[in-house]
């Protein structure tokens, strides 16, 4: 259930911090499948663009889970998403950054000795063997039903 959830309402129930929704629109650039979400840009895995061809003009949900999100100082990595850090709750053991996009909340699961700041302008990447894509009418997982795992 955790790492195949078969609908959005799975993948958000199970998980604490519950997993990042974020409303993507589908585009094909230079041949490619990218999901969109207007101030950044990630590419998919080759499964989960040919499940996403289908929703090409289109808006899904992309789900990611606050720890598959890493912080890089990378300015030229691919799939960096740039956010700015809103709040921050050290937890101890870890750290939950709650972020901003242009028009949408993130939260990053981080180690507990950062030197984040409120208002910083921050790189994280998702792991796209992680992320997940979810219909936005039917919510259901539109790559669940093509993985051979």
């Amino acid at each position: 259930l955790y790492n195949h959830p078969i609908n959005k309402f799975v993948a958000g129930f199970i998980g604490s911090p519950p997993m990042n929704f974020l409303t993507v629109k589908i585009v094909e650039k230079n041949g490619q499948i990218i999901a969109d979400e207007g101030s950044f840009e990630v590419t998919p895995t080759a499964q989960q663009a040919e499940a996403l061809k289908k929703y090409i003009g289109k808006e899904v949900f992309f789900g990611i889970r606050p720890e598959d999100l890493d912080y890089t100082k990378d300015d030229s990595a691919p799939n960096r998403m740039q956010m700015k850090v809103s709040i921050i709750e050290p937890l101890g053991a870890e750290t939950h950054l709650y972020l901003a996009t242009k028009s949408q909340q993130v939260i990053a699961r981080t180690e507990p000795d950062n030197t984040f700041r409120i208002g910083d302008t921050v790189s994280f990447i998702p792991d796209m063997e992680k992320a997940k894509f979810f219909d936005k009418e039917t919510e259901l997982n539109v790559c669940e039903d093509i993985k051979s795992e």
